[in-house]
């Protein structure tokens, strides 16, 4: 009897233990799905804190873009932000974002996304201009929370639109 209670007890620690290293991955997609709109939202708003708030502030981060320029590290990041939002402080006019096709994947305290968008925002002379382009983003999980590491996006190639 004695060794059949400890056999029980041993197989309730061990659900405890296998319970408490369970990630519910739904759960986890959406918290990150959340991070792209925040990110986006300081984005549209010219909004510093908002962008420190969502990447990891770390010397190894990485944004990407489709030309010859990259930012490493927060520090230079966080430069190419200010500059960016000094010249043009005010919300992006007529700025919304469409998101689709997402392929997340969550393996411990890191992710990947993949998806489309499409950005919509007002030109100089107000008319409305859109953006397709594929996005990339890598996430760290931090004290808890989702921080980007890295970002890249490019335009689709001009056959890639005509399928």
């Amino acid at each position: 009897m004695q060794k059949l209670l400890l056999g029980l007890v041993i197989l309730m620690f061990a659900g405890v233990l296998v319970a408490q290293g369970t990630v519910d991955v739904e759960a986890e997609k959406v918290a990150i799905k959340k991070v792209i709109v925040q990110q986006d939202l300081a984005w549209k708003n010219r909004n510093l804190k908002g962008e420190e708030d969502v990447w990891a502030n770390t010397p190894y981060i990485f944004r990407g873009f489709p030309i010859k320029w990259n930012q490493v590290g927060w520090e230079a990041l966080e430069a190419w932000y200010k500059g960016s939002m000094e010249r043009n402080p005010d919300p992006i006019p007529g700025y919304r974002t469409e998101r689709s096709d997402f392929n997340i994947h969550v393996i411990g305290n890191a992710a990947w996304a993949v998806y489309h968008q499409t950005t919509y925002s007002k030109n100089a002379e107000g008319k409305m201009e859109w953006l397709d382009a594929w996005q990339v983003r890598f996430f760290e999980k931090i004290e808890g929370e989702w921080k980007i590491v890295l970002q890249m996006n490019g335009e689709y190639p001009e056959w890639v639109l005509e399928l």
